[in-house]
């Protein structure tokens, strides 16, 4: 054999051995993460023991000896099959996505430092329910024990990116409900384009679109005189069209729908409930599906990654779905800044001092940037947030008039004492009491009981507003557009056992022009609630049906 020949062979041979050796190394660091599915673990912090069932589409079914050892399973199984989307999430809330994916995200950590999610975790935690705070801890508890006993053994994206995963607090659960609030919040985004719109067209043409759109939903509002430019809000809408579009989560075109149907008209005998919230598919699944037994619960359907409570499901007496109220509870003030006394504003005659909050994004391991968010009691001023600016924060920040932003999402709540008391529900009066703490994002549920009762509410913050109705920016500093608290629970639109047996929400125009309060102007067009309710038109319905 020649030496070519011999050389040749010894390359082929070396270059198998190292794919073959390569192939081995990247199957271990996928695999090396899976779940442990079968057997026993000891784990340290369980009072006794949990058993966890897993079906034959990996749904855990887990059964524990009391509330601890449920949220504690449920912590530890979440970061079993989503330790790295809820890593994702408490970063993208945090502001400090750059720290592990450069500069390509530093617009979005900007953006999220601005709207100061981290510091309001901070307060929602000092405000949360004892309950509240007592399953969010044994949650956290089970997710820093599988933190801590699989170091070296984390999903791929962890090594890819070369970090660990940082210790799970009860704020990161906090920040994961704030996020799925914010996203699912589309009263700002209308706001702004509207305002986008308005800098665009002439007057008359510009009062021929927005009544136009109006006409059908609410009374024609006066536009506020505010005397001063719009400011720029470009930066503000950039940054979040990216983000989404980053992250693939699409545009806002999707819309969800929930029916239910009485005894009545089932051919069980029985209420049929469905519900659809057209979240965009993603990998991973923005929904969790889990299955939790103790004394006192029996509760099935879906959770958020980062949080332990059953969001859409059923329970032993009753089910329940939701759809976006589309209530307009963000708004848009446009300050007037001092022009001698920067970081000052003006209301109601009175010069006052912005809260500032100065915050620095680190990007990888050698670089970071500095930035001051300004606020003022309405809200973060939003439109500091420029994506693309380096200038220096005095050069970039006093050319344009300040917006602050008011949102229901920035004021204290409970809503993990509210999904505490549905998933525990025995029936409507109980379920309401849960409701009442559902304040952000506005929603409709939609509900069946086994008793056959069917019903569908207005769950979240309405603003009674001021002199106008919201829809576009408002002037900071006369005082004649501040909020004058929230319309009561009592007052939102609800549907109790209608006389048809039919119960439909569709993202819909929620009331009519009797209703006394201001509630939105976006709604989705009737369409899908009127073909909802011709299919439901037979009179027996299966669940064959609901399917279809």
């Amino acid at each position: 054999m020649s030496n070519l020949a011999k050389i040749s062979i010894g390359i082929g041979i070396t270059l198998a051995v190292v794919i073959i050796a390569g192939i081995i190394f990247l199957r271990y660091l996928v695999t090396k993460s899976y779940p442990v599915t079968n057997g026993t673990l000891e784990l340290s912090g369980l009072h006794g023991t949990a058993d966890i069932y897993r079906d034959k589409f990996g749904v855990p079914h887990i059964s524990a000896r009391d509330e601890h050892d449920l949220m504690y399973a449920v912590g530890y199984v979440q970061a079993q099959d989503r330790l790295w989307q809820m890593d994702m999430g408490r970063r993208i809330g945090q502001g400090r996505l750059s720290e592990i994916l450069d500069t390509a995200t530093v617009k979005f950590d900007k953006l999220f430092r601005t709207l100061q999610f981290s510091a309001l975790a901070d307060s929602l935690e000092k405000h949360l329910h004892p309950n509240s705070r007592r399953l969010l801890e044994d949650y956290t508890e089970g997710v820093n024990e599988f933190i801590a006993t699989h170091k070296g053994k984390y999903p791929i994206e962890f090594d890819m990116l070369n970090y660990e995963p940082e210790p799970w607090t009860v704020q990161h659960s906090l920040i994961i409900g704030r996020l799925m609030a914010w996203e699912l919040n589309f009263a700002w985004w209308v706001d702004l384009t509207y305002a986008e719109i308005e800098k665009l067209v002439p007057e008359e043409k510009y009062k021929e679109i927005f009544l136009s759109y109006m006409e059908n939903i609410q009374p024609a509002t006066q536009k506020p005189q505010t005397g001063i430019s719009s400011g720029d809000i470009g930066g503000f809408l950039a940054a979040f069209r990216d983000y989404r579009e980053y992250f693939h989560m699409g545009s806002f075109s999707p819309g969800s729908n929930a029916w239910a149907i009485n005894s009545s008209k089932s051919m069980s005998g029985k209420p049929i409930l469905a519900n659809d919230p057209h979240f965009l598919i993603s990998l991973p699944a923005k929904w969790y599906e889990l299955h939790l037994t103790t004394a006192g619960w029996n509760v099935a359907g879906v959770s958020v990654p980062g949080i332990p409570l059953v969001i859409i499901g059923q329970n032993d007496s009753l089910a329940w779905g939701f759809t976006n109220a589309m209530l307009d509870d963000a708004d848009f003030y446009i300050e007037e800044e001092d022009t001698l006394k920067p970081n000052h504003y003006r209301f109601k005659n009175n010069l006052l001092p912005m809260r500032l909050r100065e915050e620095v994004i680190y990007i990888g391991s050698s670089d970071s940037v500095e930035i001051t968010v300004r606020s003022t009691h309405h809200g973060p001023i939003i439109n500091d947030v420029h994506p693309t600016s380096q200038r220096s924060h005095a050069d970039s920040m006093h050319q344009k008039s300040p917006i602050s932003m008011r949102w229901t999402g920035f004021e204290m709540s409970d809503e993990i004492l509210g999904f505490y008391r549905i998933d525990r529900a025995r029936n409507k009066i109980e379920f309401e009491e849960g409701l009442k703490e559902l304040t952000v994002p506005g929603q409709c549920p939609v509900y069946a009981d086994v008793q056959g009762n069917i019903g569908w509410w207005t769950t979240g913050r309405v603003p009674i507003r001021g002199k106008h109705n919201g829809t576009e920016m408002m002037s900071g500093n006369n005082g004649e557009d501040e909020w004058q608290g929230y319309l009561p629970f009592e007052k939102l639109p609800r549907i109790w056992n209608p006389p048809d047996g039919v119960i439909v929400s569709a993202n819909n125009q929620l009331v009519d022009k009797s209703y006394p309060y201001y509630l939105s102007t976006l709604w989705e067009p009737w369409s899908r609630y009127d073909r909802i309710k011709e299919l439901l038109s037979l009179e027996k319905i299966s669940t064959e049906d609901f399917q279809q």
